[in-house]
């Protein structure tokens, strides 16, 4: 195999299937369909049945006679759409300077400069921790689990579900629940029983933001998004956005490129080198 750099991947072949349809609209002038489209591609570097795979829902318009006009992918992590109302301005980020892939330069904290304490449940409270290598495998298992699936002990409530998904990979490696009200920064929990289903911070991905790098500190910044490792957490946010808009798991690392897993269009195991060109600033974080 010839040299090669972190900008390529090595992916040998692809298929793709309809794992699902919807009809949403019926009408004198035509049907609109919605396919669920699962696209596997293989990498040849990753283990045998963890595949690159995607989920991918494509609006489909037919017209009475069965014509085809119009095929359109209904990807909704790239509409950036802004769903949570409020915006902290980290007090770092007017000082960062994007790097050529796109990701703000940030100062990275050495593993031996973080605080370490045990992940207890105590109520009203949150700890401060670094995660070891088999806590984080636990992520890693967790979303590799669960990647197209909703696990019924947490909130399956969410249309926008990327970081409801992250945040319960986390609980399983190791993160700690709290009891605090559901709005605050500080809070951080999610059940299957409410209302409240789960804190803000659980589910919506600017409050996770605050919480994980802001007031808890579980998160710590990385200077480039290459620096990720298996069970760190990747965020955008849109260069117009005032909010984080998408949230992911590292599930890989091969060949010096992070892969990432993620719910609302359920992916598995997709390298940040597909995703990098897109227009926003990449919020790297160790956990």
């Amino acid at each position: 195999m010839s040299a090669r750099t972190d900008d390529e991947v090595n992916v040998e072949s692809s298929s793709v299937s309809v794992t699902g349809m919807d009809i949403t609209e019926e009408s004198t002038e035509g049907t609109t369909v919605v396919y669920d489209m699962e696209f596997v591609r293989d990498v040849a570097e990753l283990p045998q049945d963890e595949d690159w795979v995607e989920i991918i829902p494509y609006e489909v318009d037919i017209s009475p006679a069965g014509a085809i006009s119009a095929i359109v992918a209904q990807d909704l992590e790239y509409q950036l759409e802004n769903d949570e109302p409020e915006f902290y301005e980290d007090p770092d980020e007017e000082n960062s300077v994007g790097s050529q892939d796109g990701t703000p330069a940030e100062t990275t904290m050495p593993e031996s400069a973080i605080t370490k304490s045990a992940a207890g449940t105590a109520k009203g409270t949150v700890t401060t921790m670094a995660l070891g290598a088999t806590n984080k495998q636990k992520i890693v298992d967790y979303a590799l689990k669960w990647w197209n699936g909703k696990n019924t002990k947490y909130p399956t409530n969410y249309g926008n579900d990327c970081t409801n998904f992250v945040s319960q990979a986390l609980h399983n490696g190791g993160w700690s629940q709290n009891d605090l009200f559901y709005t605050s920064d500080k809070a951080w929990w999610g059940r299957n029983w409410g209302p409240p289903y789960a804190s803000y911070t659980w589910g919506g991905a600017e409050n996770f933001y605050r919480f994980a790098r802001v007031q808890s500190k579980r998160a710590t910044r990385l200077s480039n998004v290459y620096s990720l490792v298996k069970g760190d957490v990747l965020q955008y946010k849109g260069k117009s956005s005032k909010v984080m808009n998408h949230t992911m798991v590292t599930t890989a690392k091969l060949n010096g490129v992070p892969y990432l897993t993620y719910h609302t269009t359920n992916t598995r195991n997709k390298p940040f080198t597909s995703l990098k060109s897109m227009n926003v600033y990449w919020f790297a974080s160790r956990v």
